[in-house]
């Protein structure tokens, strides 16, 4: 079977339809994943042994596990009383969580200790030295590393159909049990994709050298 480029043409418009909902999912799930990040890489970095065991089990347990099992967890087994595409946002964000933390951890290290150092003397607290100073110089460090994570959730949100959230994925489901045709519809779901990673990495690319020139 080859491809319906009739079909093609009216799978497009759905698709970017459905588009909205993949974005939102990828965008409030990185943010999540940003916090919860900062949370846990600083969890590991504390003298408090709760703080440091908590966060390296919650990674550990997180990064161990698929994530469409996190999301049918959360939905089915916690039954939470809110809307799918919430859940699939949480259980996402969550997951993502474990991940950034690990690469906030890498930038936090990359700050140099002299600075660190400087700022006790200038008789900043623990706090407002890692508000101020390390969180600002890690985040520009590992900016690159968060676009990439964005356009990772922009695929991996693809996993919110398993409870019926209706973004791009599920959208070509659809469509594949009412046109029963798999290779044109799958080949649209590629293309679609793709343009939108492409545009998304063209413009976080072009931020992240403005950003560096304003440095």
């Amino acid at each position: 079977m080859g491809i319906d480029f009739i079909l093609l043409q009216k799978i497009f418009p759905l698709f970017a339809k459905a588009s909205i909902n993949t974005l939102i999912i990828a965008f409030c799930a990185t943010l999540i994943g940003l916090f919860g990040g900062i949370i846990l890489a600083l969890g590991q970095r504390s003298t408090q042994k709760f703080f440091n065991y908590f966060a390296s089990l919650y990674i550990m347990i997180i990064r161990g596990t698929p994530m469409i099992v996190q999301i049918v967890f959360l939905y089915y087994a916690l039954n939470l009383p809110i809307p799918p595409i919430c859940i699939a946002i949480l259980a996402i964000g969550i997951n993502s969580a474990a991940y950034i933390s690990q690469t906030i951890k890498t930038g936090i290290q990359a700050v140099h200790k002299g600075e660190i150092e400087a700022a006790l003397v200038m008789g900043f607290s623990k706090g407002q030295i890692t508000q101020y100073i390390i969180l600002p110089q890690a985040f520009r460090a590992i900016f690159p590393s968060l676009g990439n994570e964005f356009v990772t959730l922009i695929k991996d949100s693809s996993l919110a159909y398993i409870i019926g959230v209706h973004e791009i994925f599920k959208e070509s489901r659809n469509l594949v049990s009412t046109t029963y045709d798999v290779v044109t519809v799958y080949v649209a779901v590629t293309l679609f994709y793709f343009t939108i990673t492409t545009i998304i990495t063209t413009l976080l690319e072009h931020y992240e050298k403005n950003m560096e020139n304003s440095c």
